[in-house]
């Protein structure tokens, strides 16, 4: 994941559609904690890469369907979000709005 490479993704959004982006994971964590970026309202991952192979923290942007009250990455608007590479240039992954539990999947491929 972690080696600037671009990633076709593709989420279920709550209500059961589907959105498709694509994203970066970067080599080094930068000096604002971001890891990545993805195409969708200033998309970024704020968390931690390891092994290279798995990521684990928030997604952040600057509007999205629900706005939190707490504040991550100078946004309202963020969730929690985990990936894990699976092999094949694919990973699997789930994602929530706010401090939830990820329960929506999330999928990406080379």
């Amino acid at each position: 994941m972690g080696s600037d490479a671009t990633w076709t993704t593709e989420w279920t959004n709550s209500d059961g559609s589907k959105s498709k982006t694509q994203a970066a994971f970067y080599s080094r964590t930068r000096s604002d904690g971001r890891v990545g970026h993805y195409r969708w309202n200033n998309g970024r991952f704020i968390g931690t890469i390891m092994n290279g192979a798995r990521f684990e923290g928030k997604w952040v942007q600057d509007k999205s369907g629900q706005r939190c009250s707490r504040s991550v990455n100078g946004s309202h608007y963020y969730g929690r979000a985990w990936f894990e590479i699976r092999g094949g240039g694919k990973f699997k992954g789930g994602w929530s709005f706010c401090d939830a539990n990820p329960n929506l999947g999330w999928r990406g491929w080379r």
